[in-house]
């Protein structure tokens, strides 16, 4: 409520505010109620505004000092919603990974800034609603994963996406291109986070895959 109304102050609602802080409060105070919706809205938006790694640092430590303030007090509580775990709260586990992913590739540690098995990526793509319509530039929760020779088998770069928003129809949820089918990786100059890959995904049909996928950090994209 004191939140929302700190909104109606400003006259904003979540997509129209510019300041980071303001969205990272948001985040947190949405994130420690559980509201997993919400944080996860106010988590792609606070990406969006491109923010320093120091901030995200700081963001990422309040949270960890608020959950476990949180726990603490609601002990009993939080065993009873321990057993079951929503996809929400999975999407709000991927934004963590995503952001502390962010904060390694900084750091001054090369153990830390190694790139991991798993490397949480946003997809960036247009999507059917089961109603018919269209919604454009949905960014969609993603890992990829990069799979080189092992014995005879091709090397392959794999995306799975997470189960996310049940209105969208989504294409598979595991993409599997191989190299040697990629035409080309080009850097996108507005975003130094985003790359577009071009590649055949069945050279005889002539069918290509194209993708706007956005790492956790310019650092990232590079690794």
């Amino acid at each position: 409520i004191q939140l929302n109304a700190l909104l109606g102050k400003k006259g904003r609602s979540l997509r129209d505010l510019t300041d980071y802080w303001d969205v990272a409060t948001y985040f947190e105070l949405h994130a420690v109620q559980r509201d997993w919706s919400k944080a996860c809205l106010a988590a792609l938006h606070m990406y969006l505004l491109n923010p320093p790694i120091w901030y995200l640092k700081s963001t990422i430590n309040n949270l960890k000092i608020l959950h476990q303030a949180t726990r603490m007090r609601n002990q009993p509580k939080l065993r009873e919603q321990r057993s079951i775990t929503s996809d929400d709260e999975n999407v709000y586990s991927f934004w963590i990974d995503f952001f502390s992913d962010a904060i390694n590739s900084n750091s001054t540690s090369t153990e830390e800034r190694e790139l991991p098995a798993q490397v949480p990526i946003l997809v960036c793509d247009n999507y059917e609603k089961n109603d018919g319509t269209t919604l454009k530039n949905v960014y969609v929760e993603s890992h990829l994963q990069l799979n080189f020779h092992t014995g005879s088998e091709p090397e392959t770069l794999v995306i799975r996406t997470l189960e996310k928003q049940k209105q969208l129809q989504t294409e598979e949820s595991v993409r599997i291109i191989e190299m040697n089918s990629i035409r080309s990786i080009i850097n996108v100059k507005r975003d130094n986070r985003s790359v577009f890959l071009y590649a055949y995904e069945n050279a005889e049909a002539f069918l290509s895959v194209e993708l706007q996928i956005f790492f956790s950090s310019a650092e990232r994209r590079t690794a």
